[in-house]
């Protein structure tokens, strides 16, 4: 479908019309308490927390991309079972690795929309919810792009287990995509927010151990 056509603007519309339908229970208060639940890793994060229930607080349409001078995102931190490894994926519109993302589109929550995401950009279907509590959130500015001003992403992340095994598949959005060590991904990506996610896994893969000792 070609980008300015009639079909493709229709189709653009109708999706616009159903997030709307689909995410209208997606309300300031629910989304507001499980932000509030998030127990945030370093002051960077806890700064970003607050920012982000303020956001959602005093913006009606928090999460539709149109939305300016920001909206909220949805990101997926899929690790293996030995929390050894996490998925990278390389955007080609920004040419950098990260973890897979993007925005809430006709989903059914803020979880449901990390998973989508992770599916699309890794082919892993057969993904395991490690907490249906937030594992990070980060904020973060995305330059000028086209039609679309610079604007703030607040994103929502959860993490995802999965087996090191499964094939990956590279998406239509994406360059390139990967497991890698942790003890590696910050070669390939070295955001402060990165780093905390990596170290949260690290902390996870020790209690992990001294449970299985136990």
């Amino acid at each position: 479908m070609k980008k300015g056509s009639i079909q493709y603007l229709m189709r653009s519309t109708y999706n616009l019309y159903i997030s709307e339908l689909s995410l209208m229970h997606l309300n300031q208060k629910d989304v507001a308490t499980l932000l509030q639940s998030h127990q945030p890793a370093s002051e960077k994060e806890k700064k970003d927390t607050k920012r982000t229930i303020e956001f959602v607080q005093s913006t009606s349409r928090f999460w539709q991309r149109n939305t300016l001078p920001g909206h909220l995102t949805a990101s997926a931190w899929v690790v293996d079972m030995t929390y050894c490894h996490a998925v990278l994926v390389h955007h080609k519109k920004l040419n950098q690795w990260f973890q897979p993302g993007g925005h809430i589109e006709n989903d059914s929550d803020i979880l449901a929309a990390a998973k989508r995401e992770a599916i699309e950009e890794t082919g892993i279907k057969q993904l395991k919810v490690a907490s249906t509590h937030i594992f990070d959130i980060d904020v973060h500015l995305i330059p000028e792009k086209k039609s679309m001003p610079q604007h703030w992403h607040f994103d929502i992340r959860f993490a995802f287990l999965v087996d090191v095994a499964i094939q990956l598949q590279v998406s239509d959005e994406s360059h390139d995509v990967r497991w890698v060590l942790l003890t590696d991904l910050t070669k390939l990506n070295n955001d402060a927010s990165i780093t905390r996610m990596v170290e949260k896994t690290q902390r996870l893969s020790h209690i992990n151990d001294s449970l299985d000792k136990k």
